[in-house]
């Protein structure tokens, strides 16, 4: 994981937000889920508690649901915890 990799994922974020602005909650599940997929679990760090699991597990059953703005909803506060803490992990501003 690098800051390059850390930057890709908050563009995902940031597009997938302009498409919950939209109603496009679809296309923001899925940027959001590219964007998760990068970051990994490179934003564990021993001295951090992480609930962003049972975040996403509850996403992921919405989503299953048919929930899909709710499972947008929840995917994005992942992601945007997950790339907070990588950031502060690898120094990236």
């Amino acid at each position: 994981m690098n800051c390059q990799e850390i930057k890709q994922a908050e563009q995902l974020l940031m597009k997938g937000q302009k498409c919950i602005k939209v109603n496009e909650f679809e296309d923001a599940l899925n940027l959001f889920s590219k964007g998760i997929q990068i970051i990994g679990d490179n934003y564990i760090s021993d001295n951090i508690k992480d609930s962003t699991a049972f975040k996403l597990i509850l996403a992921e059953t919405e989503e299953k649901k048919g929930n899909i703005e709710t499972a947008a909803n929840l995917k994005h506060n992942t992601l945007d915890t997950r790339i907070a803490l990588a950031k502060q992990k690898y120094e990236c501003e």
